[in-house]
């Protein structure tokens, strides 16, 4: 099981924390002002006649000033006596608190995800400022309804534009002309991998062209390589047109070190992905382009945003007919690449997917 580091005193100020052992002496998360995820059953405690069942995977956000309790401070009693609590809210770190949670039950983020938090919340800020400007000049209202935190299958930012609801999808990138992440998945065998990637996927399998090593009728070493375009050798095989589909058919037909992290075999523990998904194809790429704007309506998505964090930058594109903003649509991609990053992530094998546009 992955294991999920929960919250502790240590990443709470000093200031007003004195008593608790630790408190600011790491990483103060809780005053980033996002939310966090809750790692196990648990409940606010609101009254001392009322509580709040809060469950697993759900987001609470710490409150201001993040005041550590003990539990005996709020009068509970027995083994909560002993715990460490702290003021929480459903809807935002300003917002009057509905009561106290114990720190255990909220999982600390790691030292990346805390990168993604700020980075997140900078992209959303410059997204709402563009189009803030945009109203101003047109005279139309603008309001943020809702954005989410990293990880979460809300959408990113749904901003109200006059009389419309807006929905964004916001993607990162280091610097201008740089490869743009579109996803980053943790993927295993016989589970269904998400909707993004089986449609990147589907991409390569209408569009590329394989060099097989081994038959497509015993499995035997060939004397030389032989192409077979990918659709038509996962139908010869009766592979499924998937991404386990896919990797399967190149470890079996092509390289055996190509596989999953908890393959065995010649497979290196990180996993392995075909070579062939580092792409400049200009066929591959725009079936790939078409197939990300179709996952981006599918989603409810109108705007396909790229924030850069070396300038702290946003272009926005349309990926609808209706496009109320204004704003150009998705360029051409002129590079594309799946490969695996780091080693397993809890026994799954982590998949990321990069594009270059013009």
């Amino acid at each position: 099981m992955c294991k999920k580091v929960p919250f502790t005193a240590f990443n709470f100020p000093y200031e007003g924390n004195e008593g608790f052992g630790g408190a600011g002496s790491r990483t103060q998360y809780v005053t980033s002002k996002s939310s966090f995820n809750v790692i196990k059953d648990a409940f606010i405690h609101a009254s001392p006649a009322r509580s709040i069942d809060v469950k697993s995977d759900s987001h609470v956000f710490f409150t201001s000033p993040w005041k550590l309790y003990k539990g005996s401070d709020i009068g509970l009693s027995g083994k909560l006596s002993r715990g460490t609590f702290a003021y929480v809210s459903f809807d935002s770190s300003d917002a009057k608190p509905i009561g106290f949670v114990n720190i255990r039950a909220i999982q600390k983020p790691s030292g990346k995800s805390q990168s993604r938090v700020s980075m997140g919340a900078a992209a959303q800020e410059q997204i709402f400022e563009i189009v803030g400007k945009l109203g101003k000049t047109r005279g139309v209202s603008v309001n943020k309804i809702s954005s989410a935190p990293p990880s979460s299958n809300r959408p990113d930012l749904i901003i109200n534009y006059g009389s419309d609801n807006v929905q964004f999808e916001i993607k990162g990138r280091k610097s201008p002309g740089g490869y743009i992440t579109v996803f980053d998945k943790s993927l295993r065998r016989e589970v269904e991998s998400p909707q993004i990637v089986e449609s990147v996927t589907k991409a390569y399998i209408n569009s590329l062209e394989v060099k097989v090593n081994y038959s497509l009728d015993n499995k035997e070493l060939l004397a030389s390589p032989l192409t077979v375009p990918l659709k038509n050798g996962l139908k010869k095989v009766g592979y499924p047109q998937t991404f386990q589909g896919v990797i399967d058919f190149y470890k079996n037909y092509v390289d055996p070190r190509y596989g999953f992290c908890s393959d065995r075999g010649k497979t290196p523990k990180s996993g392995k992905l075909p070579t062939d998904f580092v792409t400049s194809d200009s066929n591959v790429l725009e079936v790939i382009r078409e197939n990300i704007i179709n996952h981006l309506i599918e989603s409810g998505d109108d705007y396909f945003t790229v924030y850069t964090s070396g300038n702290n930058t946003a272009e926005i594109y349309s990926v609808k007919e209706n496009n109320i903003l204004g704003m150009d649509s998705l360029p051409q991609i002129v590079s594309a690449k799946l490969a695996t990053y780091g080693g397993c992530s809890c026994g799954a094998t982590r998949v990321g997917f990069k594009i270059k546009i013009a």
